[in-house]
Protein backbone atom coordinates (compact mmCIF):
# COMPACT_ATOMS: atom_id res chain seq x y z
CA UNK A 1 0.00 0.00 0.00
CA UNK A 2 2.56 1.99 0.88
CA UNK A 3 4.01 1.48 -2.90
CA UNK A 4 0.63 2.85 -4.50
CA UNK A 5 0.86 6.39 -2.39
CA UNK A 6 4.57 6.71 -3.03
CA UNK A 7 3.88 6.80 -6.81
CA UNK A 8 0.80 9.02 -6.55
CA UNK A 9 2.92 11.61 -4.49
CA UNK A 10 5.61 11.15 -7.54
CA UNK A 11 3.29 11.57 -9.97
CA UNK A 12 1.45 14.76 -8.49
CA UNK A 13 4.88 16.39 -7.93
CA UNK A 14 5.67 15.51 -11.80
CA UNK A 15 2.27 17.15 -12.85
CA UNK A 16 2.87 19.87 -10.72
CA UNK A 17 6.23 20.80 -12.28
CA UNK A 18 4.36 20.70 -15.63
CA UNK A 19 2.00 22.66 -14.83
CA UNK A 20 4.77 25.30 -13.24
CA UNK A 21 6.52 24.60 -16.29
CA UNK A 22 3.65 25.35 -18.48
CA UNK A 23 2.66 28.58 -16.76
CA UNK A 24 6.30 30.06 -16.90
CA UNK A 25 6.01 29.53 -20.58
CA UNK A 26 2.69 31.42 -20.92
CA UNK A 27 3.98 34.35 -18.74
CA UNK A 28 7.18 34.29 -20.67
CA UNK A 29 4.97 34.63 -23.53
CA UNK A 30 2.88 37.26 -22.50
CA UNK A 31 5.69 39.30 -21.21
CA UNK A 32 7.33 39.13 -24.40
CA UNK A 33 4.17 40.23 -26.71
CA UNK A 34 3.96 43.39 -23.99
CA UNK A 35 7.70 44.90 -24.85
CA UNK A 36 7.91 47.95 -25.92
CA UNK A 37 6.08 48.67 -29.23
CA UNK A 38 9.18 50.62 -30.34
CA UNK A 39 10.69 47.41 -31.09
CA UNK A 40 10.95 46.23 -35.27
CA UNK A 41 11.17 42.09 -35.62
CA UNK A 42 12.51 41.10 -38.91
CA UNK A 43 14.12 38.10 -40.83
CA UNK A 44 15.28 35.54 -38.87
CA UNK A 45 14.24 36.63 -35.22
CA UNK A 46 16.47 39.57 -35.13
CA UNK A 47 15.35 42.46 -32.78
CA UNK A 48 16.01 46.44 -33.09
CA UNK A 49 15.40 48.70 -30.79
CA UNK A 50 14.98 52.55 -32.37
CA UNK A 51 16.26 54.39 -29.56
CA UNK A 52 15.18 58.48 -29.33
CA UNK A 53 17.89 60.45 -30.97
CA UNK A 54 17.40 63.34 -32.61
CA UNK A 55 18.74 63.10 -36.14
CA UNK A 56 21.50 64.74 -37.83
CA UNK A 57 20.98 68.27 -39.22
CA UNK A 58 23.95 70.04 -41.21
CA UNK A 59 24.01 73.54 -41.87
CA UNK A 60 22.34 74.01 -44.85
CA UNK A 61 19.38 71.95 -43.60
CA UNK A 62 16.86 74.24 -43.08
CA UNK A 63 13.97 71.53 -42.39
CA UNK A 64 14.81 70.93 -38.29
CA UNK A 65 12.39 73.46 -37.00
CA UNK A 66 10.27 74.18 -40.05
CA UNK A 67 12.75 76.12 -42.16
CA UNK A 68 12.70 80.04 -41.53
CA UNK A 69 9.22 80.06 -40.37
CA UNK A 70 9.77 78.90 -36.72
CA UNK A 71 13.45 79.29 -36.46
CA UNK A 72 14.27 82.78 -36.41
CA UNK A 73 11.13 83.35 -34.24
CA UNK A 74 11.56 81.09 -31.32
CA UNK A 75 12.29 82.07 -28.00
CA UNK A 76 12.20 79.11 -25.66
CA UNK A 77 12.95 75.56 -26.37
CA UNK A 78 11.68 72.94 -23.93
CA UNK A 79 13.57 69.70 -23.53
CA UNK A 80 11.57 66.35 -22.00
CA UNK A 81 12.23 62.94 -22.23
CA UNK A 82 9.09 61.88 -22.30
CA UNK A 83 6.13 63.21 -24.58
CA UNK A 84 3.55 64.75 -24.02
CA UNK A 85 2.32 67.46 -26.78
CA UNK A 86 1.50 70.86 -25.21
CA UNK A 87 -2.32 71.49 -25.63
CA UNK A 88 -1.70 74.70 -27.56
CA UNK A 89 0.47 73.30 -30.27
CA UNK A 90 0.55 74.82 -33.61
CA UNK A 91 2.33 71.98 -35.36
CA UNK A 92 4.78 68.76 -34.81
CA UNK A 93 6.74 66.99 -36.78
CA UNK A 94 8.59 63.56 -36.11
CA UNK A 95 12.73 64.86 -35.46
CA UNK A 96 13.92 61.23 -34.95
CA UNK A 97 16.68 59.16 -36.70
CA UNK A 98 13.91 56.19 -37.04
CA UNK A 99 11.57 58.43 -38.11
CA UNK A 100 9.05 56.63 -35.94
CA UNK A 101 7.34 58.93 -33.50
CA UNK A 102 9.72 58.44 -30.57
CA UNK A 103 11.12 62.08 -31.00
CA UNK A 104 8.79 64.88 -32.04
CA UNK A 105 8.85 68.78 -31.82
CA UNK A 106 6.42 71.19 -31.24
CA UNK A 107 5.68 74.50 -31.63
CA UNK A 108 3.57 77.13 -29.60
CA UNK A 109 2.79 80.62 -29.77
CA UNK A 110 5.44 82.26 -26.71
CA UNK A 111 3.10 83.24 -23.89
CA UNK A 112 4.74 86.60 -23.74
CA UNK A 113 4.85 88.03 -27.23
CA UNK A 114 2.47 86.10 -29.70
CA UNK A 115 4.81 87.42 -32.42
CA UNK A 116 7.48 84.67 -31.39
CA UNK A 117 7.07 80.83 -30.92
CA UNK A 118 8.29 78.29 -28.07
CA UNK A 119 9.80 75.15 -29.46
CA UNK A 120 8.94 71.50 -27.56
CA UNK A 121 11.49 68.45 -28.26
CA UNK A 122 10.39 65.57 -26.83
CA UNK A 123 12.11 62.03 -26.36
CA UNK A 124 10.33 58.86 -25.92
CA UNK A 125 11.83 57.65 -22.86
CA UNK A 126 15.29 59.54 -22.98
CA UNK A 127 16.44 61.92 -25.63
CA UNK A 128 19.92 61.70 -26.88
CA UNK A 129 21.36 64.10 -28.96
CA UNK A 130 22.24 62.43 -32.63
CA UNK A 131 26.33 61.77 -32.84
CA UNK A 132 26.96 65.02 -34.89
CA UNK A 133 24.89 67.45 -33.34
CA UNK A 134 27.35 70.65 -34.38
CA UNK A 135 24.17 72.27 -36.20
CA UNK A 136 21.12 71.13 -33.59
CA UNK A 137 20.77 74.74 -32.79
CA UNK A 138 22.47 76.53 -35.39
CA UNK A 139 20.64 79.79 -36.86
CA UNK A 140 18.37 80.17 -33.41
CA UNK A 141 19.46 83.74 -32.74
CA UNK A 142 16.43 84.50 -30.95
CA UNK A 143 16.06 81.85 -28.02
CA UNK A 144 16.66 83.11 -24.85
CA UNK A 145 16.49 80.21 -22.51
CA UNK A 146 16.63 75.94 -22.89
CA UNK A 147 14.71 74.57 -20.32
CA UNK A 148 15.92 71.20 -18.90
CA UNK A 149 18.65 70.93 -21.18
CA UNK A 150 20.40 68.14 -18.71
CA UNK A 151 17.45 66.17 -20.13
CA UNK A 152 19.81 66.08 -23.61
CA UNK A 153 21.71 63.16 -23.21
CA UNK A 154 25.38 63.68 -25.24
CA UNK A 155 26.45 60.29 -24.28
CA UNK A 156 26.54 59.66 -28.06
CA UNK A 157 27.80 62.77 -29.09
CA UNK A 158 31.58 62.88 -30.68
Amino acid sequence: MKKNRRRKVIFDHEKRNIFIFLLFVFFMGVGYSSLSTDMFVSGAMTVSYYEPIIKQFSFEDRTAFKSDTYREKIKIINLSDHINPPANYLESWDIGTAQNGNVMAYITKNQDDSNYYDLYIQGKGHLYANQYSSYLFADLYGVDAINNIDVLDTSKTT
